[in-house]
């Protein structure tokens, strides 16, 4: 951890062959390990020369540009609007435009990825356009069903929220802060994870996503969660977590991936400044997003969420060909990254694995490690 920035951007911080190989042997920390592509001399290249780092500075440069005018638009169709007040949705005609804007503008930032193609695969674009669950209706922006999807990569945030109309997300209180960016987070109404220090009374994420989920308001935005709660390296999809499936009402499938072959999008183990770094110096991305017709639950599913949360689960990873793992959760990603990142060593790693396979506390150097998992 002790090397420059620019050392890590050149390793593409790649741990040592050993530990690499290690990890890639291990049954669960594979799952959450960055995939290394071997780099060919068109890669040093592009790495190098072009795109290079001037195209990737500018690529860069484009998304945040792009949040800036995202922000200052979204002021100027709030204006007059509290964007605090959570319980109250935004009139029609401003949600429409909020939305319009927000995803035709980050549209625009694909290229910034080198996605020139994205592949839009919708299943239900024949069906009916209805309110009623049983009608198996078409998706739209303003449908009230709750969006299940798998996460591959912080491109998600920008780039599959502006296919599906910018649903409201999770989002942690401490964004909401950034200049411009906190802005766009309010106008889409996410739900706000509270740090324990600053939640006083305050309903949690998961109580707003359910209060959103079983009292849907008119022209409120549709809730979208990312089931596995965290990014995996694309080879498998982990443990959906049950928060969407307690209320037992049907959900939207998605499935996302970047079927890229020579450079990894999914943003797993590895720093954001050497896998952004990656991505911007490629001539071309793969991006494609898979949106199913609603899942209606069994009375079983209804009564057990975990059955419910593996099925879709299941569905949206049989869609992409690789396998379900209802035995990984984020818990094994911790243990990977901080041990790609050289903070415990294989040993430590390995005892914290013991104690999560016998039920027990782990006790990580890193405090994410100690968040309840449902």
């Amino acid at each position: 951890m002790g090397h420059s920035l620019l050392y890590r951007i050149a390793t593409r911080g790649k741990p040592n062959n050993e530990l690499y190989q290690k990890i890639q042997s291990h049954p669960k920390l594979s799952a959450y390990l960055h995939v290394y592509h071997d780099l060919r001399p068109i890669d040093y290249f592009k790495r190098i020369i072009f795109p290079g780092p001037i195209i990737a500075i500018i690529r860069i440069l484009w998304y945040i540009l792009h949040f800036v005018l995202l922000a200052i638009l979204q002021r100027i169709v709030y204006i007059g609007v509290n964007l605090n007040d959570f319980n109250v949705p935004p009139p029609k005609w401003r949600r429409r435009l909020s939305q319009w804007m927000m995803c035709y503008i980050s549209a625009i930032t694909f290229p910034a990825a080198g996605i020139y193609r994205p592949k839009i695969i919708d299943h239900t674009k024949d069906r009916p356009k209805s309110t009623e669950a049983k009608d198996l209706p078409r998706y739209e922006w303003d449908q009230p069903w709750c969006i299940v999807a798998n996460h591959q990569s912080f491109l998600d945030v920008i780039h599959a929220t502006a296919v599906l109309g910018y649903p409201s997300t999770m989002t942690k209180d401490v964004l909401y802060n950034v200049p411009f960016l906190g802005i766009v987070l309010k106008a889409s109404r996410n739900f706000v994870q509270y740090r324990s220090k600053t939640k006083g009374d305050r309903p949690s994420s998961f109580a707003q996503l359910q209060d959103r989920m079983k009292n849907p308001q008119e022209n409120d935005f549709s809730p979208l969660v990312y089931g596995e709660g965290t990014v995996g390296n694309g080879t498998c999809i982990g443990r959906f977590h049950k928060g969407p499936f307690t209320a037992g009402l049907p959900v939207r499938p998605v499935a996302i991936s970047y079927p890229s072959k020579h450079c990894s999008l999914n943003t797993d183990t590895i720093e954001f400044l050497p896998c952004a770094y990656d991505i911007t110096t490629q001539f071309v991305n793969r991006f494609q997003l898979e949106i199913f017709d609603l899942y209606i639950p069994s009375e079983a599913e209804k009564n057990d969420p975990q059955l419910y949360a593996n099925n879709v689960g299941t569905l949206i990873a049989n869609s992409l060909n690789i396998p379900y793992r209802p035995d990984i959760d984020s818990r094994y990603k911790f243990i990977t990254r901080d041990l790609a990142r050289g903070k415990i060593t294989w040993e430590q790693a390995m005892e914290k694995v013991d104690e999560l396979e016998n039920g027990q506390t782990v006790s990580p150097a890193d405090t994410q490690l100690n968040k309840k998992v449902d």
